[in-house]
Parts: C-alpha cells; sequence; structure tokens
C-alpha cells in the first residue's frame, strides 16, 4: 500500500523532467537565432582562388527571421532564411543550383552552431545539395562558414568561407 502512495509522486517527477529538459533546449536554441541575429550588417566573404564577395545579414519579420544574401547581384546570389520551428532553429538554403536544402541546427562546442540536413525540396534523389553549414563566431566581427555538399551529381566537398564585418 506504501508503495501505491509513492508511484503519484514518481510519475509527477518523470513528467516534470522532460519539460524542463525541453525548456532549456528551446531557450538554448533561441539563443542560436539571436547569434545569427547579432551578425546583422554586411560581411566582406573570402573564399580560397575567388575574388571577395559580400554577405548581407537582415532580421525582419518582427524579428522572427534573419535573412542572408550571400553574394548579391551576382548570378551565384543566394539568400538563406534561419528561424525557429517550434523550439528548433531552422535554415533553409535558396541554392543557386535551384534547390531548397533545410538544415537543423544544434551548439557546437567553440563558439558554433552546426546545421545538419533535414530535408531538400526541389531536387531529385541523389541530386547534388548542401548537406551542412557550420557557423563559427570567432569575435563579432570575424565567422567563419564551413558548407558541405552531398549527391551523385557532384564529389562531396567543402569550402569555408572566411567573413568579415564591414563598417
Amino acid at each position: 500500500m506504501r508503495h501505491l502512495l509513492l508511484l503519484p509522486l514518481v510519475f509527477a517527477a518523470c513528467a516534470s523532467g522532460p519539460v524542463r529538459t525541453a525548456a532549456a533546449t528551446q531557450e538554448q536554441q533561441a539563443a542560436l537565432l539571436d547569434r545569427v541575429k547579432a551578425m546583422a550588417g554586411t560581411w566582406e566573404v573570402r573564399v580560397p582562388e575567388q575574388p571577395p564577395g559580400t554577405s548581407t545579414f537582415t532580421v525582419s519579420s518582427s524579428g522572427s527571421i534573419v535573412r542572408e544574401i550571400m553574394f548579391p547581384g551576382t548570378e551565384h546570389e543566394m539568400t538563406n532564411v534561419y528561424h525557429m520551428d517550434g523550439g528548433t532553429l531552422v535554415m533553409t538554403h535558396y541554392c543557386a543550383a535551384g534547390n531548397q536544402p533545410r538544415m537543423r541546427a544544434r551548439a557546437e562546442p567553440g563558439n558554433a552552431i552546426r546545421f545538419e540536413f533535414d530535408s531538400v525540396t526541389d531536387a531529385q534523389p541523389d541530386e547534388h545539395c548542401m548537406a551542412t553549414l557550420v557557423l563559427t563566431f570567432v569575435d563579432q566581427d570575424h565567422a567563419t562558414a564551413q558548407w558541405s555538399n552531398v549527391g551523385k551529381e557532384a564529389p562531396a566537398g567543402s569550402v569555408q568561407f572566411e567573413m568579415q564585418r564591414t563598417k
């Protein structure tokens, strides 16, 4: 009988644990979006063996998204949209290749955010698309963006962009 009286306490303890964990995770994910919001402005982008380009970050839609335009005004212009999906930060990459991979974020050690492939629209199975992005924040004016791709259309590879905020 004594054990039956303890069951409600055990169930209450089990039920309250995941709720706190989910809330903490949601807060951590929202902090990741805040980190991307802090990138608002124009950045010079250096890619190995390419002339410098720019990337512009704008906070939009009442602060619920960050829109990044990579290489604006060029034939390789692309757009990334960062926003929350429930309790997870996601990013959709509107690629110059014509597909739209979607990636989900998780914090990485060393002041980085890792976005991992979730899904892709407007692409055939095994078609080339971007699969990961790791944003590493060196300081408020310097960051790196490490992109990698997957697919049979192009060999898997990666490229790192060195980014510096312009004044």
